[in-house]
């Protein structure tokens, strides 16, 4: 076996489970991606949940009325920005996840800790999780690597999720509340895991040294 190979899953265990031939077509395993995925759906209500429990609390959403641009925060460890290139062609401004997080805590408490993509580094999709919001209308997207019958393909193995507080169907931006009840949502975020605790232990050990 090649040297490199053998290394890689000595160091990670979890990988040596995969089917290697996967690992370099897909960049990571179907296994691993699949509990990837279940972790980011259920982050995904996770952070509507923050965003609409602060709009409750404070009468508007994060963010709100701070600019007439659309307002961005990325959501991603210090480690994942570096993999980050390009914004959007127009006039955007953004607000970092750290800042994005202190304002989440300054309303709803010292223990708010914003969930972040459980991949490390990225593949064949972006690993970060986005917030925009213009006038008082919110996007929430995360980036999946399976279909999912209320995702949008983007690319080969790359599909993204979007909620948003104000539904648009024809770009499959769909209203949190309805498809977070929605049969298909609970199937798909209830799945069992290939490994359970995985990724909470990873992520743990990345907001102990820092994640923002």
């Amino acid at each position: 076996m090649n040297k490199i190979i053998l290394v890689a899953l000595l160091a990670c265990p979890f990988l040596a489970q995969a089917n290697l031939f996967e690992m370099f077509t897909k960049g990571t395993s179907s296994e691993y991606q699949h509990d990837a995925d279940i972790v980011r759906l259920n982050d995904l209500e996770a952070l509507w949940n923050l965003v609409t429990e602060y709009k409750e609390k404070t009468g508007k959403f994060p963010l709100e009325g701070e600019s007439d641009k659309p307002h961005y925060v990325e959501i991603a460890t210090k480690e994942q920005k570096k993999a980050l290139n390009g914004q959007p062609p127009y006039p955007i401004e953004k607000t970092s996840a750290k800042e994005f997080q202190e304002l989440l805590r300054k309303e709803l408490g010292d223990d708010i800790d914003l969930p972040f993509d459980p991949q490390r580094v990225g593949d064949s999709k972006p690993t970060l999780y986005l917030y925009m919001i213009l006038g008082d209308r919110f996007v929430l997207a995360i980036h999946v690597h399976e279909e999912y019958p209320f995702s949008k393909q983007v690319g080969r193995y790359y599909h993204k999720v979007e909620v948003s507080n104000q539904a648009y169907l024809p770009q499959s931006i769909y209203d949190g509340s309805l498809l977070f009840s929605s049969e298909d949502f609970k199937a798909s975020k209830n799945r069992e895991m290939h490994k359970p605790g995985y990724f909470e232990g990873l992520r743990k050990s990345i907001r102990e040294e820092g994640a923002f």
